[in-house]
């Protein structure tokens, strides 16, 4: 969730040699309150050990997929349920070019709004908190979303974002997630980021 290059730069450098996956939250001014530093081009010309996924908080994802599409570190692609793209479309675009892809749940939407395409999808990844900020408070109800949704689709995998630290990822595991997503739990931890991990 970076504000310029520069910051993306300064945050990638912190666990660029401690994690092999790194998300980047692209948010376009519309589906979320504020945009944020996820020029294409620019992180073409970044330099990283790191793997990349996507997370597109935009009204409209399928449009972009293109842009990302040569870069050799970015493997998934998340989209939101809520955005105004037609989901299969979507999972078409980015399966041509090559990636993951998986569809991303707002605290307050059902699951059952993807039913008709989730069959096609490896992964889904839940909020816990409403996207667009960093630091907000946890919405609890989001692990007995997990746990419901694990057991009615065990075979898919859950990535979870928003509100994960060390005071909620073990109920979070729990209830079926195994992919955490930590931003200010890492980064504004005062012990450092490997203390943190």
């Amino acid at each position: 969730l970076a504000q310029s290059k520069e910051d993306f730069l300064e945050k990638l450098k912190k666990v660029d040699k401690i994690l092999p996956i790194v998300q980047v939250d692209i948010m376009d001014g519309t589906f979320t309150q504020n945009a944020n530093f996820w020029d294409p081009e620019e992180l073409f010309g970044i330099h990283t050990n790191a793997q990349y996924e996507l997370h597109m908080m935009v009204d409209h994802p399928k449009a972009l997929i293109p842009r990302f599409a040569d870069h050799p570190n970015i493997h998934r692609i998340y989209f939101h349920a809520e955005c105004k793209d037609s989901p299969s479309e979507i999972i078409e675009e980015g399966a041509y070019y090559g990636f993951d892809m998986g569809v991303v749940f707002n605290p307050e939407t059902p699951t059952s709004i993807a039913d008709d395409y989730l069959h096609t999808l490896k992964s889904v990844m839940f909020m816990g908190v409403t996207p667009g900020a960093m630091g907000q408070p946890f919405v609890e109800s989001t692990i007995d979303k997990i746990a419901t949704f694990h057991a009615a689709h065990p075979e898919i995998e859950i990535e979870i974002d928003g509100g994960v630290s060390s005071a909620t990822i073990s109920a979070l595991a729990k209830a079926g997630a195994t992919r955490f997503v930590v931003g200010s739990a890492l980064y504004k931890n005062p012990d450092g980021i490997e203390a943190a991990i």
